[in-house]
């Protein structure tokens, strides 16, 4: 069972079981959500999909943390234009206006960054925009569920955590103001 003081978008009387995904409910005001000592993460695509997939599990807590205006996302526009491309799949069963509300959420309320190219080879070539963002942004972490795709960024000392690393993080995180 989900802490209930956790932050999250999901209506309460969600049906144990159920296949169909709830539409998200989104905190307001937004006014509130620009703080600037909110911690700064990039969020792989398979997290932000597991997310919203199984929302009591720690990917869920993460994307919960973003929709409370807890943590801010930096992307770019091939961060974006992947979130695009993949959260819409038919085989995930969301909510089409649910996904297009979300994707425009992270695109106002995401940091946009102009990540230079590091040079680097990674596993997948497609992770390599979540490694410049993250670097060019100073996030404090990537979170991804494919931490071996990231172990250059090392190099440029970004933090690699899985969403129940960083949820573990997040209560000393909360004390101390992002940089």
């Amino acid at each position: 069972m989900k802490d209930p003081s956790w932050p999250s978008p999901w209506p309460p009387n969600r049906e144990v079981g159920s296949t169909k995904k709830p539409p998200f409910r989104f905190p307001l005001p937004i006014d509130d959500r620009r703080a600037t000592d909110r911690h700064a993460c990039v969020l792989d695509t398979n997290v932000l999909v597991s997310g919203l997939l199984n929302p009591d599990a720690n990917p869920g807590r993460v994307v919960d943390l973003f929709l409370a205006g807890e943590v801010t996302l930096l992307v770019d526009d091939r961060i974006l234009a992947e979130y695009r491309a993949v959260l819409p799949k038919p085989k995930f069963g969301f909510d089409t206006s649910s996904v297009s509300d979300l994707l425009d959420l992270i695109e106002a309320e995401g940091v946009r960054v102009t990540a230079q190219p590091l040079g680097i080879a990674v596993p997948d070539a497609r992770d390599l925009p979540f490694v410049e963002v993250a670097v060019e942004g100073e996030a404090e972490a990537i979170v991804t569920g494919h931490a071996r795709h990231f172990r250059e960024s090392k190099r440029f000392s970004v933090r690699v955590e899985t969403p129940a690393e960083f949820v573990r993080r997040w209560p000393q995180r909360r004390r101390t103001p992002n940089r």
